[in-house]
C-alpha cells in the first residue's frame, strides 16, 4: 500500500490598473450572479436527484460528495479516469460511486455486488441512496455476480479492463477451514480475472487487512498461480475514497 501526497503552489501574476478594474467587475458581475441563484434564479449546476434525506453521518458526506462532484477530475486515488474499472464484490456499492463523483469515470466504470439487488437493499440501509445516485450518474451496475466466474458472466465478459478492484474479500468465520474457503475464492477469481485484463499493463487490486490471518491466505502465491505477478504493495487510503466507508451488514 502507498501513501500519496500532493503540493500545490500559487503564483502572484502582475496586473496594470485596467486589468484590475475589470477584474474587480468581473467579480462583481459573479457576485449579483450568485445572489440571483440564492433567491431563485436559475442555476446552471445540475445537481443529481437525492433519493432520501438520510440523517446518518456517513450519508451525509456521501452525498455531499456526490453533490460537488467535478465531472472531469484526472484520478481519484490510485485510480484515473482513462482506466475502465470493474469493481467487485461491492458491498453497498459506496467505493463505486466514491469514483464516479471523485473523478467521473461515468461509462469506463461497471460495479458489481454478490447480492441480488433485493438482498442488497435488505442488508445495507444506505444502498437504494446509493444506486440511485450510481444511476444518476449513469454508472453500471450488476447484481449477483460471482467474483470466480466473472469471464462466464455475459454482461461483464464483453470488455476488457486496465483495472479489477476486489476490496476485503471474506466469505465469514476464521477457522481453518474459512481460510481454505478464502483462498479457494481468491484463487479462482485471479484466474477469471485473467481473461479479462486490457494487455500487459492492466493490473487487479487485492485489498487485504494486514495481519497474520490474512497472510495466511499467500495472496501473492494464489495469483502466481493464475499467471499473475505482485508489482507492489500499497497501504489502502480510505480518505482517497470520499463517501466511501467500511460497512456492516444489517442482521
Amino acid at each position: 500500500d502507498r501513501t500519496e501526497t500532493a503540493n500545490t503552489q500559487a503564483y502572484p501574476t502582475r496586473c496594470c490598473p485596467m486589468a484590475i478594474d475589470k477584474a474587480r467587475k468581473k467579480a462583481k458581475r459573479k457576485k449579483n450572479a450568485a445572489a440571483r441563484a440564492h433567491t431563485g434564479g436559475t442555476s446552471s449546476l445540475n445537481h443529481p436527484t437525492l433519493l432520501s434525506a438520510a440523517s446518518s453521518s456517513q450519508l451525509d458526506v456521501l452525498l455531499r460528495a456526490t453533490s460537488v462532484a467535478n465531472p472531469n477530475p484526472a484520478t481519484a486515488g490510485i485510480y484515473q479516469d482513462t482506466h475502465h474499472l470493474l469493481v467487485v464484490g461491492d458491498g453497498d456499492c459506496s467505493f463505486s460511486l466514491s469514483l464516479a463523483t471523485s473523478m467521473g469515470a461515468r461509462n469506463r466504470l461497471v460495479c458489481t455486488t454478490y447480492d441480488s439487488r433485493g438482498e442488497l437493499l435488505s442488508k445495507y440501509s444506505q444502498s437504494a441512496v446509493i444506486l440511485k445516485q450510481l444511476a444518476n450518474l449513469n454508472v453500471t451496475v450488476h447484481h449477483s455476480v460471482d467474483c470466480q466466474l466473472l469471464h462466464t458472466d455475459e454482461r461483464i465478459n464483453g470488455a476488457k479492463y486496465d483495472r479489477i478492484v476486489f476490496n476485503f474479500p471474506h466469505v465469514g468465520g476464521a477457522k481453518a477451514e474459512d481460510v481454505e474457503m478464502n483462498k479457494s475464492i481468491l484463487a479462482e477469481f485471479f484466474r477469471s480475472c485473467a481473461h479479462l485484463l486490457n494487455g500487459t499493463t492492466a493490473e487487479v487490486h487485492v485489498t487485504l487487512r494486514d495481519t497474520p490471518f490474512y497472510q495466511s491466505w499467500k495472496l501473492q502465491q494464489l495469483a502466481n498461480l493464475a499467471g499473475l505477478h505482485l508489482k507492489k504493495t500499497e497501504p489502502f487510503q480510505i480518505a482517497s475514497y470520499p463517501g466511501c466507508w467500511y460497512c456492516n451488514a444489517l442482521s
